[in-house]
């Protein structure tokens, strides 16, 4: 899998809508892109404004297509006046689980998080 963790840190007052505009981004890519398994949303506890992303893709070409949706386009386009600087994003290639798992759990995410209820 390709996989990446992102790091952002906002200005205060924007968590609650910077937490809806994720999930709106996680549930459109979750439902409506093939290549995207996994979509995780993290909040650092000690710092509120503190957030990070882990996405896992088929391949790079599925993560470049995610880069071209109408759904990343409305989170980039809403959250960017929120970051305190520009997002840290680091890509890995996932060893553990194996593919398998993570194909599995998406299953699951599109059975139990419909659209509309993230």
């Amino acid at each position: 899998m390709y996989t990446l963790v992102a790091t952002f840190k906002l200005h205060p007052g924007h968590r609650d809508e910077f937490i809806k505009a994720c999930r709106g981004d996680a549930t459109g890519s979750i439902h409506h892109e093939p290549g995207c398994v996994r979509f995780d949303l993290l909040e650092n506890p000690t710092d509120t404004n503190m957030f990070y992303l882990i996405e896992a893709y088929e391949n790079e070409a599925a993560f470049d297509a995610h880069l071209n949706t109408p759904h990343f386009f409305h989170w980039r386009d809403t959250v960017t006046p929120w970051f305190v600087e520009a997002p840290q994003v680091v890509f890995m290639n996932s060893l553990f689980p194996v593919d398998s798992v993570w194909r599995h759990e998406k299953e699951a995410l599109v059975k139990h998080v419909p659209m509309g209820k993230e």
